[in-house]
Parts: structure tokens; C-alpha cells; sequence
């Protein structure tokens, strides 16, 4: 599985350019590109945008890359998918939980997790809104999207004495507009 960091270091070496070079132009330490090349932290999307200007491409290109990379090899998980949208729309976890109103720390849980037993409904809704995709762009084709939706449906119910009537209302709306649409 070719990460974030192994992608910037074959791009940096198909420009002929030591971590040195990007560091420099990057205005980072070269340690930080070390590092970010072998997985040993992610970079932030301020850090992601340096070092692209550094490598004269765009974050979005980059994460096109990825995208590319994993369609022609391995299947991205629905926390890559997320991670991966938010990042080629340029958007930091933090704008994300403004624009979906999920706290930001479950932003990070939701694009961590190695499963997501506890994905949410409502929470698949307005990220997909929030980040202008189809449901199928992040669930995927190949999955049964209705089970998926049925499923996080459900626990969006279970939990829903937490919920107020118009949210459940909303949840309802979105779910019927998808399966109108598939059907």
C-alpha cells in the first residue's frame, strides 16, 4: 500500500530533488519531510500545501495520485475515502466539523478507524454533503450501498433518543431520496 508519505517521495524524486531541496523551498525542516516520507507522522494540510508548492503540484493532484494508485490496487476503506475527500477539497478536520457540525474529534475517530461499527447515518449524510460527493463515492459500488445505509440507519435510530424529531426527520428525507434514486 503506497501512503501519503511514499507518494511524496516518488514525486520528489521523479523532480530530482532531495528532501533537503523540499524542506528548503517548503520553509520545513528536512526532518519533517524524513519523517512525513517514512511514515512516521502525517502532515497537516498546511504542511501537505508547502510541500506541494515545493514539488510544484497541488495537494488535490496529490491525493488524486493516491486515489489512483489504490483504485488500480487495493480498495480504500470508507475512513480512506472520508480522509481522502476532505483532503482533495483542501478542507482541515476542523473546517469539516463546521460544515458538518460532527465534533472534530469524531472527525478524526471516523477517519482513524480501521472499522466503523459505529458510523452513523446522519454521519455518512453530511459528510457527503459537506464534501459534494455521491454516497457511492464513499461507500463504494461494489458494497451494498442500501445495507450500508440501512445498517448505519439503524444505529442512527438506536441512538436516537438523542436525536430531536426534526434531525430524525432529516435522516428519514435523506435515506428515502437515496434509495428513490437507486430504485
Amino acid at each position: 500500500m503506497e501512503s501519503v508519505g511514499k507518494i511524496l517521495e516518488r514525486i520528489r524524486k521523479e523532480k530530482q530533488l532531495t528532501q533537503a531541496e523540499v524542506a528548503s523551498r517548503a520553509g520545513i525542516a528536512p526532518i519533517t519531510v524524513s519523517r512525513i516520507e517514512n511514515n512516521l507522522v502525517s502532515p497537516t494540510l498546511d504542511v501537505m500545501e508547502k510541500i506541494a508548492s515545493a514539488l510544484e503540484t497541488s495537494v488535490p493532484e496529490i491525493y488524486q495520485k493516491i486515489e489512483s494508485h489504490y483504485s488500480l490496487k487495493e480498495r480504500l476503506t470508507i475512513s480512506q475515502k472520508i480522509k481522502l475527500r476532505r483532503l482533495q477539497r483542501e478542507l482541515s478536520t476542523e473546517q469539516l466539523s463546521r460544515l458538518t457540525g460532527i465534533p472534530e474529534a469524531r472527525l478524526l475517530e471516523i477517519e482513524n478507524s480501521p472499522d466503523l461499527d459505529n458510523l452513523r447515518f446522519i454521519e455518512v449524510v453530511k459528510l457527503v454533503k459537506a464534501l459534494n460527493v455521491k454516497l457511492e463515492d464513499i461507500l463504494g459500488e461494489d458494497e451494498s450501498v442500501g445495507e450500508t445505509l440501512i445498517e448505519a440507519f439503524v444505529k442512527t435510530l438506536e441512538s436516537s433518543e438523542q436525536r430531536s424529531l426534526s434531525e430524525r426527520k432529516w435522516v428519514i428525507k435523506a435515506l428515502l431520496e437515496h434509495l428513490k434514486e437507486e430504485f
